[in-house]
């Protein structure tokens, strides 16, 4: 599984530059505010735990 988010530009969906364990993830991950860069249009911006998903 990977963990995803889905870009606020163009929509895509793209692995995140963070990659964590499912169960952890789970247990753990409180993310705030980390940039991600869509690796299609190039679009820098930020995302929370909320934004973020698994995705075989």
């Amino acid at each position: 599984m990977t963990l995803v988010v889905k870009c606020r530009g163009f929509g895509c969906i793209f692995p995140s530059i963070i990659q964590i364990d499912q169960l952890e993830y789970g247990k753990t991950a409180i993310l705030e505010d980390r940039i991600e860069t869509c690796p299609k249009c190039g679009k820098a911006s930020t995302y929370s735990t909320e934004d973020y998903w698994f995705q075989s």
